[in-house]
């Protein structure tokens, strides 16, 4: 997975989590945004930096 395409998904992650919280599920997460998408996708952290 490229920077690029880390990047992107991480768009469309902070899209969906804006609409939970507009819909009112944010409880489910906490109500609390992660901001560091490269923690959720641990993968992603080690070819970065392999």
């Amino acid at each position: 997975m490229s920077l690029k395409q880390t990047l992107k998904k991480a768009k469309q992650i902070e899209r969906q989590l804006d609409k939970q919280t507009e819909s009112g599920a944010q409880h489910s997460l906490g109500a609390v945004k992660p901001r560091n998408y490269l923690a959720l996708d641990p993968p992603v952290k080690k070819r970065r930096y392999s």
